[in-house]
């Protein structure tokens, strides 16, 4: 009864906010994902510069070990991270050479003449037909796709702000990434220095070793 009460701009007001509920839920449940699969994968990854200390006896205690690891983890870290601000400083060097041809007065992310934008579909999120009033609220949700604004048009003049704006991009997400693949090493670390080094007697008893020493001299008679 209540949604046949309902007027159609009621109704497409009330759709639009249960699927804009729905995307958000989908967005952060995708994150997570990819965030334990990034931990995962990067934790294990620790491992592999770790593991021989630990194996050949090296490294004998906690305290050495995280400190081992630690190192290891910065150095790992800042390994990777140069990269990004190699691309970073590649980047800024493509703008400053291009805007020596074409002027400094532009906006080189939003501009649609001389900016990144030229290159791209833009819609009037802006206009009013887009946005339906919340029932009686002050909220306002998105309704109604908008017109469209710019079609792309690529320019040879602004190739510079192009390349510099993708640096900027892809940079920062790879940064990104390697923060977290940090944080993920740590974690590891902090995990690993309590179960490598531990004395856990959980399902030992006397009488396993008593086992164990009876088989040993088994074998050794039967040789």
């Amino acid at each position: 009864m209540f949604l046949l009460a309902l007027s159609e701009n009621d109704k497409r007001v009330l759709l639009a906010l249960l699927l804009t509920i729905f995307l958000v839920f989908v967005l952060i449940g995708y994150l997570g994902f990819v965030m334990r699969r990034v931990m995962k994968h990067q934790g294990k990854k620790l491992d592999y510069y770790i593991a021989d200390p630990v194996t050949t006896k090296v490294i004998t205690n906690p305290k050495h070990f995280v400190r081992y690891a630690k190192k290891k983890n910065r150095f790992i870290f800042f390994k990777k991270a140069r990269i990004s601000f190699i691309v970073m400083l590649a980047s800024f060097l493509c703008l400053v050479i291009n805007n020596i041809f074409i002027g400094w007065n532009y906006n080189p992310f939003a501009d649609t003449e001389k900016g990144f934008a030229s290159i791209l579909f833009l819609w009037d999120f802006q206009h009013p037909s887009c946005w339906t009033q919340f029932f009686e609220t002050p909220l306002y949700l998105f309704t109604k796709w908008p017109p469209l604004i710019h079609t792309p048009v690529f320019h040879w003049s602004s190739f510079g702000v192009y390349t510099f704006v993708i640096g900027i991009f892809f940079s920062g997400l790879f940064y990104l990434h390697q923060v977290i693949a940090f944080m993920a090493r740590k974690i590891r670390i902090n995990k690993l220095k309590e179960t490598v080094f531990s004395k856990d007697l959980d399902g030992f008893t006397q009488l396993n070793v008593i086992g164990q020493n009876q088989n040993v001299n088994q074998n050794q008679k039967s040789n």
